[in-house]
């Protein structure tokens, strides 16, 4: 029984793994992400080092997707009883397999660079998420200031991964990191009914807001490029 407590089952992992980490979502996002790295660390893409970095950050992308519904489990176990996590026997499992992922993802990628900072960075991040989850998130009520505060992460790890780089990555990183942000929170807006649904609006608002922020930090990144 002791175990048994420390592991998810096959069968339910795989099932996990087909509701909530959708390739037609997580692959374009780990892209997104590798290219953000890519120029952040070195100013230039590689397609070979590009798509090699996309399949290695679905690891942490998927540690950050269970971590993230392992502290969501109770309000989904309210909202939506269907999904695996909810009716797991043992999800507590599902949060040593993100804690897991997480660590092999930031030793790995100390490892390849030769660098103490992306662990050291990656840890960060973590300790960061858990504050958030546990303590953060319940003094905002607005909707759409949680999200932009949970969509931070994905900046965070593309700057956890690119600053070993050497001289001329800050500059690089300054429109790199703000268009990160932006694409992930557009797809959200447009992504999840809620937002729509508490302030139109608002919403609207905010992703054209984002949508010009991007494309003129794009035309800036072309430009330091």
């Amino acid at each position: 029984m002791v175990g048994a407590a420390w592991f998810v089952g096959k069968q339910e992992l795989q099932a996990y793994l087909r509701e909530r980490f959708s390739p037609a979502v997580f692959l374009p996002l780990s892209l997104l992400l590798s290219l953000a790295v890519e120029l952040g660390r070195k100013g230039e893409l590689s397609l070979s080092s590009t798509l090699t970095l996309t399949l290695v950050l679905l690891l942490p992308l998927l540690g950050l997707r269970i971590l993230d519904d392992y502290h969501d489990v109770e309000l989904d176990r309210l909202r939506t009883p269907d999904r695996v996590l909810g009716r797991s026997a043992n999800p507590r499992a599902y949060l040593r397999i993100s804690h897991l992922l997480l660590l092999c993802s930031w030793i790995g990628a100390s490892l390849l660079q030769s660098s103490l900072v992306p662990l050291l960075g990656g840890l960060l991040l973590t300790a960061l998420l858990h504050a958030w989850y546990t303590r953060l998130r319940r003094k905002l009520s607005s909707i759409h200031a949680a999200a932009l505060c949970l969509h931070c992460k994905y900046p965070g790890l593309v700057l956890a991964l690119s600053l070993c780089s050497g001289e001329g990555s800050g500059s690089r990183l300054a429109p790199i990191l703000p268009a990160v942000l932006s694409v992930t929170l557009l797809y959200e807006f447009l992504h999840d009914t809620r937002y729509r649904q508490a302030a139109p609006l608002l919403t609207f608002c905010w992703c054209l807001t984002l949508l010009l922020l991007l494309l003129g930090l794009l035309a800036n990144l072309a430009g330091v490029l």
